[in-house]
């Protein structure tokens, strides 16, 4: 049987005069949050209210989030309005919570046909950019 001769990767890397680095950590995200409107089955003409909160645990100060985009199907339309106050949520996830809620409005008429589509909230974390 051979014999196997196991190295530490910074031995190695040494022996092979390669420049050892090591893996930079990168942020993770804890990204949560719900669609309070409209209701998931409510069908939409006119102008459509959307409504909801969103947030990074994760993240180690503030709320955690800077973005949220609103797609229709699968196609970028605006950014919500965001930093809205949301008690209910600070009361589950603490005070630094409180700003969470995103509010905006969409002419659905002009963006779409009518038919079925498909509405995208799109959060981004400040935490991982």
């Amino acid at each position: 049987m051979p014999n196997l001769g196991l190295v530490a990767p910074g031995l190695a890397a040494a022996l092979l005069g390669l420049p050892l680095t090591q893996p930079v950590p990168q942020p993770v995200a804890d990204l949560q949050g719900a669609i309070d409107l409209p209701s998931t089955t409510a069908p939409a003409s006119g102008v459509l209210d959307l409504g909801g909160w969103a947030l990074d645990a994760a993240a180690s100060t503030g709320t955690g989030v800077d973005r949220v985009a609103v797609a229709l199907d699968n196609a970028y339309v605006k950014d919500a309005r965001y930093g809205l106050p949301r008690p209910d949520i600070a009361a589950g996830f603490g005070s630094r919570f409180a700003a969470s809620g995103w509010q905006a409005s969409l002419d659905i008429e002009s963006l779409a046909a009518p038919g079925a589509h498909v509405l995208d909230i799109r959060v981004h974390s400040a935490a991982t950019d």
